[in-house]
This record gives structure tokens, sequence and C-alpha cells, in this order.
């Protein structure tokens, strides 16, 4: 006589049957693979990665090129851009972005306005920050410096070299050419740099060693000018050697450029450099007359 219940599946756990555990019991005997412990997995792609370590997963390719789209924008353009502080908001859509070039314009013209009542220290710092921004190349891509040479002009043309403070700015790798502005004109006469040296200390013994080192030219030159008397024996000079009057890399003008340039309020004449300054070689040799051409 059959039992109560027989035939039927007895419960198992949750939801389970007994058939059906067998059925895994059975799964796992032929499956070996499935008796493996995750301990012993291993990211192939990150061979230097530890068992239970995984490697952090990348955004898509368009989500970081955006990324990095952002943070160029955000690095390129500064904050005030956009929101300008202390500005009212009635007058913002009045303000007009300058350029570089603009900027120092506008910096020459007030410097150069004898009736503008501007400290010495203003006038120096204005003129320095020009200076700074030709210096860097913000203003054009000028090669040929012009610098104030009322001494310089006339040593240059009996060493064939400037000579300067030392570690002065100029624009190595960019600027060819030197001119001289003295006697109110930039003189006929635009030699090609050829090399510029930094900082050469003015002694004798500095002298004996450019000279032992293949540097004659420099060595003479200390001698020279400290045997004339314009420099100082110790101290530190920069020292540009620059092709000679006769040399054919020496380009010569037609003339010299007069300068005409003049104050706006009194019309006084007004210096067109009173450090340095840069134009382009072929300015120089189109036949300008005044610098107001170049």
């Amino acid at each position: 006589m059959a039992r109560p219940g027989a035939g039927r599946r007895r419960r198992v756990g949750a939801g389970s049957t007994t058939h059906q555990a067998d059925q895994h019991t059975d799964q796992q005997q032929r499956s070996p693979r499935l008796l493996r412990r995750p301990v012993d997995r291993i990211d192939r792609r990150n061979p230097g990665l530890g068992p239970h370590e995984r490697a952090p997963r990348l955004a898509p390719r368009s989500a970081q090129r955006r990324h990095r789209r952002r943070l160029q924008r955000r690095a390129l353009t500064p904050p005030w851009f956009d929101t300008l502080d202390g500005v009212a908001e009635a007058v913002r859509n009045r303000v007009l972005w300058l350029g570089f070039r603009d900027l120092a314009d506008a910096i020459r013209q007030v410097t150069s306005d004898a009736t503008r009542l501007i400290g010495e220290q203003t006038r120096f710092l204005l003129t320095e920050l020009v200076a700074l921004y030709e210096t860097d190349g913000l203003l054009t891509n000028d090669d040929t410096v012009v610098v104030a040479a009322r001494a310089a002009w006339p040593e240059y043309q009996y060493t064939s070299a400037y000579v300067c403070q030392p570690d002065r700015s100029f624009r190595v790798g960019v600027v060819t050419h030197f001119g001289f502005y003295a006697e109110g004109a930039i003189q006929p006469l635009v030699p090609r740099i050829r090399k510029y040296l930094p900082s050469v200390p003015f002694t004798r013994v500095e002298a004996d060693t450019r000279r032992a080192a293949g540097e004659q030219e420099v060595g003479d030159l200390i001698d020279r000018l400290l045997d004339d008397g314009p420099r100082t024996e110790g101290s530190l000079y920069g020292v540009l050697l620059l092709s000679g009057p006769d040399d054919p890399a020496t380009v010569r003008l037609a003339h010299a450029v007069q300068n005409d340039t003049t104050t706006r309020a009194t019309g006084r004449n007004w210096a067109w450099t009173i450090g340095q300054r840069y134009t382009r070689l072929d300015r120089l040799r189109s036949g300008a007359k005044v610098t107001s051409e170049l």
C-alpha cells in the first residue's frame, strides 16, 4: 500500500526540488571549470593586477574628447572674459576687446604726450610693459631690433659689436638684424646678428681665456673696450657680435630713416625709441624716409 504523499517531490531549500539539486550536482561533476575559485581569476589584459582586482573602466572616447575640450576652453579663456568684475551690467555690452598691439599703441600715445602728468615710476613701468610685449613677440613678427644708440652707433663702426647690460632680452631665434637709432634717425647700416653672448665678464683673464678657447674676436673686444675706457673691468656685459660695416651681410639702406614722431598735444618731436624697438627688414629696405612709414 502506497504511503500518503508518495511520488510527490519533497522541497529542498527555497523553491527548489531534489530533482533540481541532483541536476546541479551532476552539472558540477561534468564541468570542473565551474569549481574554480574566484581567487584564481586574473585579468589577462592587465597582468599586473592581482586576484580579485579589476582594472578601472574608462569613459568612452567621445566623452574623453568632450572632457578634454572643456578643460582646454577653461584653460584658454580667463574667468573674467565672460563675467567682468566691477563693470556695471548696463555697460558691459560697450566693452571692446583689444589686442596687444592696440594696447601697446595706446600706452605709447599716453607716455609720449608731454601734457599728461605721469609719474616717472608709472612711465617706466608702462615702457617696460611694452618692451615685454615686444620681447615675447606678442606685437609683431618683426625680424629687426633697433636700439637707442647715441654711443653704440660710433662704437659699432670700429668694433662690429654691440655691448649692453648683461642678460638683456632679445627675440633670440627670431631677430636676424640689428639697427641703430641715433641723431634722430635710424642709421643706414643694418648689420646681421652673428652671435649673442648674454653675460660676459670683462676682465683680462676672461680675454685670455676666450682667446685660448678659439674666441679671438671676443677676447680682443674685451681688451679693446677696457683699454679705451668705456667699460669697467670686472663687470658683466652682454655682447652681440655683428657683421661689420663693409661686410656683404650688412644691409646698407639708401638713406637714414628720419624720425617724425611728435606728441599729439604740442607737436614736439619725440624719440622713436628710448630703449629698443622692433621692425621688419623689408620695411627698412622699402625706401621709407621717415619712421611713420615703417
